[in-house]
């Protein structure tokens, strides 16, 4: 429950707080109105200087037109979109033709035990601030696909993106689990009379209907069993540990098998980055007077203070100017030489070449998703920054729970934990949650045996690389399933193995004996 100062502040309409949320939700929607103006002139331009009916000389345009295609990049409005998978098909379709040295044609990126596989997605509860969706994996035949997969659920980060940030995360394991997550929605679209969201009501989300609802839709006889298994990615490690603590406290049936976390605030007191730093160095009412807006008038969620997506871009893009800078360079310069690195490369002149259009697709690709950003509850973001950030309360045993429903409150016991396997996995490299600060949760759970608890760290990537890219692919996701599966096995859950997951246990050094 957000403190009852941070809520008065938050709802004054006349203070000082208050005029400043209305005067900067009034800007952000005068810098929208004039980046789709923008956007829209550079759309009737590119559409022109593309036209193939377009007099001119293609060698005139050629560098035109590509530099047009970086504006409408930076321009263009980056929305909410659904899962696309077609960028990584074609990286895991030309990997595989590789390793089996045959054309590209001849496989397929998608696979269970060699049978191809397609997908569907399916939204199996719809709340006000989050939807819960399914990943329906399909045969050739678009049935549903066979043999059975553990349940998994990943808590997609709150943290000013969609869910679709995870496209690496989900692509790599679809066809090791069932796999569900959550959708968080863009608060700037819901109405002010949906009511507020904080963090204890992200926690019920979790520990009162979604995690019940996905075990009881894989119960196949009559004896209720504990099958799902959780998967944190950065912001969640706290509101899911929370809640599952209180559920393994009250012998619930539905208390997850697993928890995996992956670049996790758990205890931000450990080895502390810019991130922790500016939290620690602001007090609470800086936050709730600088970082607040109020929605303009015209949006659905008009009226609701909330926490922008955009700033959370800028300050997160600031941290990190110069790599930022350097991959917009490469973008802007792949897309403008395009036409003539291709003519150079022909005339074996490749060290005149200028870019790479390639290196430029995969930038753009990155930013399309990392550029699509959303709102944050202001109650939400708030009661984070002080509970997390701050005052630590989770590490320290004083965090309180309060009953969206009831208001009743209980203190979150983490060593309460005593039948759910935890995994946590760090990036040597990481620069948003520095080293420990998950880990810090086998600390907090003493009770849990050690052969239900290990940790991982992927000395080599950075944050998003925990969960991205080929070390995420090759190394932390054949970890976390291999763990996931003892917890399987220890709970008598039996599930056929996979090829493709036995190949990826060898590739990533886990002895095929090792494996379930």
């Amino acid at each position: 429950m957000l403190a009852p100062y941070l809520a008065e502040g938050l709802n004054a309409p006349f203070s000082h707080a208050g005029l400043m949320h209305r005067t900067k939700g009034n800007a952000f929607e005068l810098a929208e109105m004039g980046r789709a103006v923008g956007a829209a002139w550079i759309n009737i331009t590119r559409a022109a200087i593309q036209s193939p009916f377009n007099p001119a000389p293609r060698a005139m345009l050629g560098s035109l037109s590509g530099m047009l295609d970086f504006a409408h990049h930076m321009y263009g409005a980056h929305m909410k979109h659904e899962f696309d998978f077609s960028v990584l098909d074609a990286e895991r379709t030309m990997e595989l033709a590789q390793a089996a040295g045959v054309s590209r044609d001849q496989v397929h990126p998608r696979t269970i035990n060699g049978a191809p596989t397609d997908f569907e997605i399916e939204i199996v509860d719809r709340k006000p601030f989050g939807n819960l969706k399914h990943f329906v994996v399909t045969d050739a035949h678009g049935e549903p696909h066979a043999p059975e997969r553990p349940p998994l659920l990943i808590v997609a980060p709150m943290s000013g993106h969609f869910d679709t940030l995870l496209t690496g995360t989900v692509y790599r394991l679809m066809r090791d689990y069932d796999l569900y997550i959550t959708d968080w929605q863009d608060a700037k679209n819901i109405p002010v009379s949906a009511g507020t969201f904080d963090l204890d009501s992200y926690i019920s989300y979790l520990k009162d209907d979604w995690l019940p609802l996905i075990n009881e839709r894989h119960q196949d006889g009559d004896t209720l069993q504990r099958k799902v298994h959780t998967l944190a990615v950065c912001q969640p490690g706290v509101p899911l540990m929370a809640a599952t603590a209180m559920m393994d406290e009250d012998n619930s049936p539905h208390t997850p098998l697993s928890v995996t976390m992956m670049g996790s605030p758990i205890d931000t007191r450990l080895s502390p980055t810019k991130v922790n730093k500016l939290a620690e160095e602001r007090g609470i009412n800086w936050f709730l007077e600088q970082a607040i807006s109020q929605v303009a008038w015209g949006n659905a969620g008009a009226g609701r203070k909330v926490y922008p997506g955009k700033a959370q871009l800028l300050g997160f893009m600031m941290m990190n100017a110069d790599s930022h800078i350097d991959a917009h360079k490469e973008m802007a310069l792949g897309m403008a030489f395009q036409e003539w690195n291709e003519k150079v490369e022909k005339g074996n002149f490749r060290h005149l070449t200028l870019g790479s259009i390639d290196t430029a697709r995969r930038r753009e690709d990155f930013y399309k998703e990392y550029k699509t950003v959303c709102d944050l509850p202001a109650e939400f973001y708030l009661q984070t920054i002080d509970t997390v950030f701050q005052r630590h309360l989770l590490p320290r045993g004083e965090m309180i729970y309060t009953d969206p429903h009831t208001s009743a409150q209980r203190i979150v016991n983490p060593s309460s934990i005593s039948r759910v396997a935890i995994m946590t996995v760090e990036g040597g490299r990481d620069d948003i949650t520095g080293r420990g600060q998950t880990s810090a949760i086998h600390d907090l759970t003493p009770n849990l045996p050690d052969d239900m608890r290990t940790h991982h760290e992927q000395t080599d990537v950075g944050h998003y690389g925990l969960f991205n890219g080929k070390q995420w692919r090759t190394q932390i996701a054949p970890r976390m399933i291999h763990f996931t599966s003892e917890a399987d096995r220890k709970n008598g859950l039996v599930y056929a193995p996979r090829s493709e997951t036995l190949e990826a246990y060898r590739s990533a050094g886990i002895e095929p004996e090792m494996a379930p």
